[in-house]
């Protein structure tokens, strides 16, 4: 509204100059002097009052404008307050609503990278079962074509045994004589074989008196898949 007061104002050319009265050669009307002369004191006298009044109405229009101008930066500063106010109470508002949003979003994040670390323990944890049973599947298909398959085994084991006296091996009686003709010098006298028709092929248990050590190739895979469960269960 006051916009168009000024607007108004503007075309109205209310911004006007201090009164200056235009030469006049004889005053033809107004109250107290008629057809006075321009000179005569009453004319002069009703000058000053019309330049009076002149100044006061413009004084008066200058006030007004002023006060308009003030008013309309008032009101121009309380819609910004209002418009400031009402956009920090939408951001709040706006927060408010996003809180809950965000924490089930961490949430589902969190939950996401839970399943995935089980996941994936879960993944490698088939992955070396899967490894085992394929080596255990080969090994077991060499056993059963190769009768020199644990020759190089028994060889190892007994190289490393020097401590007792003597052993007794007991293994497939497949592999009987493979394993007889490895173990050469010392370590051939050493050792009992007892062959035993009722044990798997990959069979190979040491006794004496320290002790019995399997040697066996399923339980040589065994012990690798455990040690290899107790690596991914550190990491």
């Amino acid at each position: 509204m006051l916009s168009r007061v000024i607007a108004f104002r503007d075309a109205m050319g209310l911004e006007a100059a201090p009164f200056h009265a235009a030469p006049l050669t004889h005053a033809t009307s107004g109250p107290g002097w008629p057809g006075s002369p321009i000179g005569s004191p009453a004319a002069e006298l009703r000058l000053q009052e019309l330049a009076a009044e002149c100044a006061r109405v413009t004084a008066e229009n200058k006030a007004l404008l002023s006060r308009a101008t003030g008013l309309e930066q008032e009101v121009e500063g309380v819609r910004k307050q209002a418009f400031d106010a009402g956009i920090q109470q939408g951001e709040q508002r706006a927060h408010r609503e996003l809180v809950p949003i965000v924490e089930k979003m961490k949430q589902a994040i969190s939950d996401t990278i839970g399943a995935r670390s089980t996941l994936r323990a879960s993944a490698e944890k088939d992955v070396v079962q899967l490894a085992v049973q394929i080596a255990k599947r080969i090994l077991h298909r060499e056993l059963a074509t190769d009768p020199n398959a644990l020759s190089a085994l028994a060889k190892v084991v007994f190289d490393r045994m020097t401590r007792s006296e003597g052993y007794t091996l007991t293994l497939h009686p497949r592999f009987l004589e493979a394993v007889q003709a490895s173990l050469t010098g010392n370590s051939g006298s050493r050792v009992r074989i007892e062959p035993d028709p009722g044990c798997a092929p990959g069979t190979f248990i040491v006794r004496s008196e320290e002790g019995t050590i399997d040697a066996s190739v399923e339980a040589q895979l065994d012990e690798i898949a455990r040690g290899l469960a107790d690596r991914l269960a550190e990491g």
